[in-house]
């Protein structure tokens, strides 16, 4: 089961547990975000990965116009 969904105006939520669905829903809220991005004009897109099943997709000012940031913010195990 997958679940992709807008946090906010410029952020997106991509949850999962089916490699090939999340893979391709990663892609596709990366696409929205890149969009939105482009009609800001001075924002880039930062790519968070939570853990293996989760990812954040936004856009931000914190990175540059045109650019992709991927980076992972593994969530505490219990």
């Amino acid at each position: 089961m997958m679940t992709i969904f807008q946090a906010s105006e410029l952020v997106f939520c991509v949850d999962g547990n089916d490699a090939a669905t999340l893979e391709s829903d990663v892609a596709k809220a990366v696409e929205i975000a890149g969009l939105e991005a482009q009609l800001s004009g001075n924002a880039g897109v930062v790519i968070t990965q939570h853990d293996y099943w989760s990812f954040t997709i936004a856009v931000t000012s914190a990175v540059p116009f045109g650019q992709r940031i991927e980076r992972r913010e593994w969530l505490a195990a219990c």
